[in-house]
């Protein structure tokens, strides 16, 4: 359309066709160079975004170079050798011993050897009252560490050649101190509270532990050691011992010297009866005795008075002693996978109980003596062989937990169950 025809068309009123013709022409051209325009958009929006990422990706890059070139001048240099001691057995091999320090230096600088550090803290009398209840739900007493060690000790390498040890210790502020013998070095080495020597494969206590006697914790757990000496009664301010998984049988005497523990870790050795020096230990609040051979416990249990979290699973017993309803401040009691045909009649003794776990036994019946233990919020008796529960389950008005899986029991008396503990959780 030209532009004379155009200004025609608007000082034109006429409406004949020429002038329809004109118009409907012009909105077509209209149209098309609208069309035109919004493609030019489109285009210079794709064109400035493409623009935005790339300069984006280059600022990003300048960026991350900074902070390498930074920090590859900046970084702390962390210590890359560590002081081996390695003592001499006489005076007149000085040399050998220089050489023999060396290559120890080498060997230690490629195949040391972090252990983590525990944590600790002075338990007082008012531990019985304030200690976290353990966690019965995976089967196991936990025993952790107490926590904020003033003094802390970690086993970086260990060497035995010939009667031999050489040890390195670090400390809480993180240095490294050769140890020999406490009569030599008693201003080296400082008051170690906590140790952890687990999955060390070892088959006997190193003698050189005996000799710590501000110890508060020790792990030992995970090796493959049958004997404790008797030295280990001078460790009279231990609070925790592991002595899980290893190949015990029996306990020295002198493990009654040890009047401050509160946790005790015996679980997976090879106790065929309970050493009867345990229960000297009166101060004692978690005891796991899981897996091990036991068929019965003495009588003298009853000592334990002070006692809280108990596991007995794993050990084929189908008795317990009257004694043991002394255990007036027990709350977590686990028997489970044991061959018990009822429940014990010390058990309902206990009044304070708040977990307890009978599944994988042969119970066939539940005394009506169960409504004694009102404080009990889980109960696991799944597993057995129980066909229905006595009315006096509804007597445990805290009881949030019940597990009945795999046993005989019928629909009918799940929903009576529920409707005796109506807040309760019924597994089944």
């Amino acid at each position: 359309m030209k532009k004379e025809d155009f200004e025609q068309w608007l000082n034109d009123d006429s409406t004949d066709e020429a002038s329809e013709k004109i118009e409907q022409e012009m909105m077509e051209n209209l149209l098309e160079y609208r069309l035109k325009e919004q493609f030019k958009l489109r285009l210079q929006a794709q064109r400035l975004r493409r623009m935005y990422v790339k300069y984006s990706l280059i600022l990003l890059a300048l960026l991350t170079a900074i902070v390498l070139f930074f920090y590859k001048f900046n970084a702390p240099k962390t210590e890359a050798t560590s002081q081996i001691f390695v003592p001499n057995t006489t005076t007149k091999n000085v040399e050998s011993n220089v050489e023999n320090e060396v290559k120890t230096k080498n060997l230690a600088v490629e195949k040391q050897v972090k252990m983590p550090i525990l944590n600790s803290s002075k338990v007082d009398e008012t531990l019985a009252k304030t200690a976290t209840i353990p966690n019965f739900e995976n089967n196991k007493i936990s025993i952790e560490p107490l926590k904020n060690s003033q003094k802390q000790a970690n086993l970086d390498t260990f060497q035995a050649k010939k009667g031999d040890t050489t040890w390195v210790y670090r400390t809480s502020d993180g240095e490294k101190v050769p140890y020999q013998s406490p009569q030599k070095y008693e201003d080296e080495v400082p008051n170690i509270t906590v140790w952890d020597l687990s999955k060390k494969k070892l088959t006997d206590v190193p003698p050189s532990v005996w000799t710590f006697k501000k110890l508060e914790i020790l792990s030992l757990n995970r090796n493959q050691i049958t004997t404790i000496s008797d030295e280990i009664g001078q460790l009279t301010e231990l609070t925790t011992i592991d002595l899980s998984s290893n190949k015990l049988t029996n306990l020295p005497p002198t493990f009654s010297n040890l009047k401050e523990l509160k946790k005790l870790n015996l679980r997976k050795n090879k106790f065929k009866t309970l050493p009867l020096v345990l229960t000297d230990l009166t101060d004692l609040i978690y005891l796991d005795l899981m897996g091990n051979r036991l068929k019965t416990l003495p009588s003298e249990v009853g000592n334990w008075i002070l006692l809280r979290g108990l596991s007995l699973e794993f050990n084929g017993m189908s008795t317990l002693p009257e004694a043991f309803g002394n255990l007036k401040e027990l709350t977590d009691l686990n028997l489970r996978n044991n061959s018990f045909d009822s429940v014990p009649t010390p058990v309902f003794a206990l009044s304070k109980l708040e977990n307890l776990d009978l599944s994988n036994n042969r119970l066939a019946n539940l005394q009506v003596e169960i409504g004694n233990l009102t404080q009990l919020t889980t109960l696991n008796l799944s597993n057995n062989q129980l066909t229905e529960l006595p009315e006096e389950i509804e007597k445990l008005t805290d009881l949030r937990t019940l597990n009945l899986r795999d046993n005989p029991i019928s629909a009918d008396e799940i929903r009576n169950i529920e409707r005796l503990l109506p807040l309760c959780h019924v597994k089944r």
